[in-house]
């Protein structure tokens, strides 16, 4: 995959495919560079931006293959080796009591080569398109030619990322506010972008961005919720002791607070969970003190739930 690389600001660089979207971000820590790629949940660490350049692609590179088994091979199929690609041109059984098959295949440069090999051998296939499921009849000739043209698109596009922008992305001048939403096309909750800052649109009431929490409050319904990080980016302070998030959250509270925000207690004594999103994230009840309607009514409340809940990815 041909990659350009920009500066987006002192440190920290970010990559696009020829589509412009943002495939890859490599930003300097401290003494080491942090390296991250569409698609993989990993942050890689090297020791240069030339090295960090160099991983990004060869993880994307990685992304196009899928190890098989040697019986699962066909003519056709497309594979990696270390000096180069080769296509197969025939797989046919040995013949001997073992099972074994012999793979024949041509490389790049027409050079032929056949070997034998044992079942469960594994070789670097090309990932192939997901199987289109067809259904045809008499009258499906209109949906099938739609199915493979569908199909084709697909197969020509790299994976449709999100792409929202912050409100005021328009503003001038360069800036992490001008940067997409790196995430799946389609993703719930909170955006984010190459340098890994996260945003919330929801017209389900007032954002309050409490960093690395982030609050949803609907002032009329006097209702809100309070969304935390991941749970896979949270840390034990000490053995037995609270977490990272536990000492952020109860700052983010203190903060609601001084808002008129304040936390629903749930049955044992703690926070109101309505709930976790399926990247981690819990969701906490909360409410507003002095909301603008006095005395809202059940069904009110509850639309205004229930839409701060789809706001969080619930």
């Amino acid at each position: 995959m041909e990659l350009t690389w920009a500066k987006e600001a002192a440190g920290s660089y970010f990559a696009t495919n020829k589509s412009g979207q943002v495939m890859a971000t490599a930003r300097k820590d401290g003494n080491v560079w942090l390296v991250e790629v569409a698609n993989d949940n990993r942050v890689r660490q090297v020791g240069t931006y030339k090295l960090a350049r160099m991983v990004a692609a060869h993880v994307l590179e990685d992304q196009r293959w899928v190890q098989v088994r040697a019986e699962s091979l066909a003519e056709g199929d497309t594979l990696r080796f270390v000096d180069g690609e080769g296509t197969v041109t025939g797989v046919e059984p040995v013949g001997n009591n073992l099972g074994q098959l012999r793979v024949s295949y041509v490389m790049e440069d027409d050079t032929r080569y056949s070997g034998t090999f044992y079942p469960g051998s594994r070789f670097e296939r090309l990932r192939k398109p997901e199987p289109v499921v067809r259904y045809i009849d008499e009258q499906g000739a209109q949906e099938l030619a739609e199915c493979e043209a569908d199909q084709r698109a697909e197969e020509s596009e790299e994976p449709a990322l999100c792409g929202a922008r912050r409100p005021d992305w328009e503003q001038e001048g360069p800036g992490r506010h001008r940067l997409p939403c790196i995430l799946r096309a389609g993703h719930g909750g909170l955006h984010r972008d190459a340098l890994r800052a996260e945003w919330l649109e929801s017209e389900a009431g007032q954002v309050i961005d409490l960093h690395p929490f982030t609050a949803i409050v609907d002032v009329i319904a006097g209702t809100g919720v309070l969304i935390s990080p991941p749970a896979s980016e949270d840390v034990t302070l000490s053995e037995g002791g609270a977490s990272l998030h536990d000492s952020l959250c109860a700052d983010a509270l203190r903060r609601l607070v001084l808002l008129g925000v304040e936390a629903l207690e749930g049955e044992h004594g703690g926070l109101s969970l309505e709930g976790v999103t399926d990247d981690g994230r819990k969701v906490f009840s909360l409410y507003v003190s002095d909301c603008i309607t006095t005395e809202p009514d059940f069904e009110e409340v509850a639309v205004s739930i229930e839409a701060l809940r789809q706001a969080a990815g619930l």
